[in-house]
């Protein structure tokens, strides 16, 4: 692609196009730190794609598989976006990405959420939309964390210890009955099967009741 010999090339927008493979050549945009991929036909990024100063990178709406091991080295990364892929796993190696703050891989096939996740800085971290059962209890350790998404993934239980963080302050929504702007931790579309969440913040608490089969809220109230 003639566009990689823009050496000099800052930022770079690719989206709604037919490319199914990023060619070797864009390791020569060594000033590259915008790069959006979305709406193409991609099956894969290439290793040499990690070794540019990416500060952004979007590749939504392909048909991304998998993520390269090698993202690790992307050291400046603040937004990853991957979200509405066919990914099945994500590699250790994201734990690396020690600038990352905004995280969405909302709309793949994921089942388990690695525990190299709470290493990132993350303010906001969009999984819904997955296959995901369990929520690591070591997130509660994402003390930077302030929107979680998680709406329409089969978990089991609440993850009673991840909503005692704090500074978590988006939003709550359960099956989508109820929707608090104010609190924000967003839970929507669960089927529950234990007992109720006591969800805490800095200010107030809410307890949530749920009817026998623990599907919706019947009540809610702020102590």
């Amino acid at each position: 692609i003639e566009v990689c010999h823009f050496v000099s090339l800052e930022t770079l927008n690719l989206y709604h196009n037919c490319i199914k493979i990023i060619p070797d050549a864009i390791v020569n945009l060594q000033m590259l730190t915008y790069l959006n991929l979305s709406r193409n036909q991609l099956s894969s990024l290439p290793a040499c794609l990690c070794s540019l100063p990416l500060k952004v990178l979007i590749a939504s709406n392909n048909k991304l598989g998998s993520l390269p091991e090698e993202i690790g080295q992307l050291k400046q990364l603040m937004e990853l976006d991957v979200s509405c892929n066919e990914i099945t796993a994500l590699p250790q190696q994201i734990g690396q990405l020690k600038s990352l703050k905004e995280l969405n891989i909302r709309r793949n096939y994921l089942e388990v959420l690695p525990q190299e996740l709470v290493q990132l800085p993350l303010v906001k971290f969009d999984f819904s939309c997955n296959k995901v059962l369990v929520i690591p209890i070591c997130f509660r350790k994402m003390v930077q964390l302030q929107v979680l998404l998680l709406e329409n993934n089969p978990l089991q239980s609440p993850p009673a210890q991840v909503s005692n963080i704090d500074h978590l302050n988006y939003v709550l929504k359960w099956n989508g009955q109820v929707q608090i702007l104010a609190y924000k931790i967003l839970f929507s579309h669960m089927s529950f099967q234990t007992t109720p969440l006591k969800a805490h913040s800095a200010l107030t608490s809410m307890t949530f009741l749920w009817s026998e089969k623990w599907q919706n809220i019947q009540h809610f109230f702020i102590m």
